[in-house]
């Protein structure tokens, strides 16, 4: 049995395994959704600070990571707020193209939402609609 590799059947293989560049050009900036998370929420950095165990001081420590002065841990945001790690989750998925849906509270909910769904999509121009649908990857 040999125990060297083809040189050529290295490189289609390789190939066939590396994504094609489109796909890997994908950057999401994790700090702006961070901080439209916080937009979207309550949260106040004092609140934040508080949250996050630590006092006053930590409001400016925050405040540099926000604005990008200083690095952002994986510590800081596993810190975060439950609410705030959704919205980014939701925004970092949305990024990549994916359709989230947040859970409906009663059945009654969850129909209005199909419904108001449906409808959308009907509304649309025919090659609007095709063009969405075909996005979703529901085509």
């Amino acid at each position: 049995m040999p125990k060297s590799v083809v040189p050529a059947a290295v490189g289609d293989q390789a190939d066939s395994i590396d994504p094609p560049s489109a796909m890997r050009s994908t950057t999401v900036d994790l700090l702006a959704l961070i901080n439209r998370a916080l937009c979207d929420t309550p949260w106040t950095q004092e609140a934040l600070a508080a949250h996050m165990g630590h006092g006053q001081a930590y409001v400016s420590y925050i405040s540099r990571v926000l604005s990008g002065e200083k690095p952002l841990s994986a510590a800081f945001v596993l810190a975060l707020p439950d609410d705030v790690q959704s919205q980014v989750a939701r925004r970092y998925a949305e990024s990549f193209g994916l359709i989230v849906v947040e859970p409906a509270a009663s059945a009654e909910d969850a129909v209005r939402g199909l419904m108001s769904g449906l409808l959308w999509v009907l509304a649309l121009p025919l090659p609007t609609r095709t063009a969405r649908i075909a996005k979703a990857g529901l085509l």
